[in-house]
């Protein structure tokens, strides 16, 4: 419920529909909602995933669509306000030693 809240806040293009799929999805929305009217999420964001669950699967996929191609601005790998490109995620695992040097 507490994992699921930055996939709320910034939802991607189809991902958001897999959201809805989620077995826990009704208590992140609802939380969600709690945040949005303390003022601690977008109220935006909130009304958009509530219009989401009331329209058609064909409205839906069409919702996903325009806010995929809304959060595509560049393709440069920028974060959108021309700093740096943003870097990318690792799996984690294990990290390689630096060789040692000869003394």
């Amino acid at each position: 419920m507490f994992a699921a809240q930055p996939r709320l806040e910034q939802p991607r293009g189809r991902r958001a529909l897999r959201m809805l799929e989620q077995p826990r999805f009704r208590a992140a929305y609802d939380l969600l909602l709690l945040r949005a009217e303390f003022g601690l999420a977008s109220a935006d964001v909130a009304h958009w995933w509530t219009v989401l669950q009331e329209v058609s699967q064909s409205d839906r996929e069409k919702m996903a669509d325009s806010l995929a191609s809304v959060g595509s601005g560049s393709d440069d790998g920028a974060d959108g306000e021309g700093g740096a490109p943003r870097s990318r995620r690792t799996r984690g695992g294990r990290r390689r030693r630096r060789p040692s040097r000869p003394a």
